[in-house]
């Protein structure tokens, strides 16, 4: 743990404990998806969307919302109105910038070995511009 904390004795901590120095990876399509206006749709109102690297660090840490979707079958689409009435039962306007997490336990659809909806997915119409 202390090899992480360069030139600090482990005498320094309480009973030699240290802090926490976990490291994460996380993919920025299956673990974020923010590139999906990039790869559902190129543009938007004339104008070309940004990839990833191109985006204001404020679209990526701001207030989170979770949606529960968890009633969605495996390659179900999540339209305008399952997204409006999930707001209203946790009683809850978006604001610019919000970040919204759509929960859909999809882990409990179990594995698929073919290439198809595994997890339902939001209906574009209402994503973009």
């Amino acid at each position: 743990m202390l090899k992480s904390l360069s030139g600090v004795a482990a005498e320094a901590f309480p009973n030699g404990l240290a802090c926490a120095s976990d490291h994460q990876t996380l993919g920025v399509h299956s673990g974020t998806h923010i590139d999906d206006p990039w790869h559902h749709h190129l543009s938007s109102e004339g104008k070309r969307f940004k990839t990833p690297d191109e985006f204001p660090l404020a679209w990526a840490y701001s207030d989170g919302v979770v949606l529960n979707m968890t009633h969605k079958r495996p390659g179900g689409v999540i339209s305008l109105a399952d997204i409006h009435e999930a707001l209203k039962k946790i009683n809850y306007h978006l604001k610019p910038l919000d970040i919204v997490l759509t929960r859909t336990d999809t882990i409990s659809f179990g594995t698929q070995r073919s290439i198809g909806p595994i997890t339902p997915g939001w209906d574009g119409r209402q994503q973009y511009g």
